[in-house]
């Protein structure tokens, strides 16, 4: 299957509009697009969305390397949540929220944020590995206190 891009299509340059490639290891990078609007039919239940990537090596992207088609994305099935009580000893939490089925081997870290906040960075520090859990279909999962490290 030949999967070109389209040049008579143009990308809508809205107001906003951005896309960052990190490097967080030597073999793995993020790409993030932010401000991009999507209308939902609803708030409550799993919502999925469905789309296509593909990527490309080449200099003007006109050669595909890899391409994947019709994925899925379930953007609010697990949901993590963290509490952190500022009061000394500093403490945190972590509550997974499950909307869907039950997930096998959940891995998660806990990282001190440094700027940009709220998106991950190689300057970002692990102060924490937990798992694997399973949180059930329907559930809330807290897991206990844990004590921050110093900075």
């Amino acid at each position: 299957m030949v999967y070109n891009p389209d040049p008579s299509y143009i990308l809508p340059q809205l107001t906003g509009l951005s896309v960052t490639k990190v490097h967080l290891t030597s073999a793995i990078e993020r790409m993030t697009v932010q401000n991009v609007r999507l209308i939902l039919p609803s708030c409550s239940g799993v919502q999925t969305i469905k789309f296509d990537a593909w990527a490309s090596q080449a200099a003007h992207g006109d050669i595909v390397h890899c391409a994947t088609q019709g994925a899925n994305l379930v953007i609010n099935e697990v949901k993590p949540i963290g509490l952190i009580n500022c009061v000394v000893p500093r403490k945190f939490q972590v509550i997974i929220q499950n909307s869907g089925p039950a997930i096998d081997n959940v891995y998660y870290d806990v990282h001190i944020d440094y700027p940009p906040i709220g998106i991950l960075n190689p300057t970002d520090t692990v102060v924490f590995e937990g798992g694997p859990i399973t949180p059930s279909c329907q559930c809330l999962l807290h897991r206990p206190d844990y004590r921050l490290p110093a900075v």
